[in-house]
């Protein structure tokens, strides 16, 4: 038994020993944060991606931020950094290709962060009614006070873009126009605020009388004459009794 113990505590210990040399960002991985995480875009029109960078409480420096497109979907319009980001405007650091629907930003922060931290926003235009995946590409980086990049991307760094053509996009504003009309009163059915007074207090004297249904009524009735029958049958029960 006590071999077995042994054996099965030095598994265990290889196991975490093991997942720390062969994954060691997961023990301070940082990942890039998408608000926007499912769009749905208009042909012709333009939608924007805010991005921001999640430490996980540990000081980063530099983020390089790699997307990848449907170039024949999307195209790239612009890039804002956020305040106090630097750029490194360098061949492999800073592109922006609509032809192979390629897009690379790369910045850094004085003095790191270590909280939730926008990095900038991007600026997409549709070319044509589909469906894309805009996702982290391979080359990004997000790099620890030992330079050690620490990015780990998981299923929340895509963005699924669903475009529509004008058409559908005018049927839906109007379906929509068409709801606020209907639960909108007009002008003329508003009543004044002497109306609404009276219409309170009547409301609550009528809450304050409890009306009965004929369900509700003849329950009680029900209710009483059991509670009489009861009464009786004592009185005739002490009645034997002497």
């Amino acid at each position: 038994m006590n071999t077995k113990k042994i054996k099965i505590s030095l598994i265990a210990s290889l196991v975490v020993v093991s997942s720390f040399v062969l994954f060691p960002s997961l023990v301070s991985a940082s990942s890039f944060i998408f608000k926007n995480r499912v769009v749905t875009g208009e042909e012709g029109k333009i939608f924007t991606i805010p991005v921001l960078v999640d430490p996980v409480g540990k000081k980063n420096y530099t983020v390089r931020l790699d997307l990848a497109f449907s170039p024949d979907v999307l195209e790239v319009v612009s890039f804002v950094f956020n305040p106090r980001w630097f750029t490194v405007p360098q061949s492999g650091y800073d592109l922006i290709n609509n032809k192979s629907g390629q897009f690379t930003k790369t910045g850094g922060y004085p003095g790191g962060f270590s909280s939730i931290t926008p990095f900038g926003t991007v600026t997409f235009r549709v070319k044509k009614v589909a469906q894309d995946l805009i996702t982290v590409g391979a080359q990004s980086i997000i790099l620890n006070a030992e330079g050690r990049n620490v990015l780990v991307v998981g299923p929340s760094s895509t963005i699924m873009v669903a475009v529509i053509n004008k058409q559908a996009a005018a049927v839906s504003s109007f379906r929509k126009e068409q709801e606020v009309v209907l639960v909108s009163p007009t002008v003329d059915t508003v009543p004044d605020l002497d109306t609404l007074i009276a219409q309170e207090s009547s409301e609550s004297v009528v809450s304050d009388k409890k009306i009965l249904s004929p369900e509700e009524s003849s329950s009680v009735w029900f209710g009483i004459l059991i509670l009489i029958a009861i009464i009786i049958l004592r009185i005739k029960h002490s009645q034997n009794n002497k």
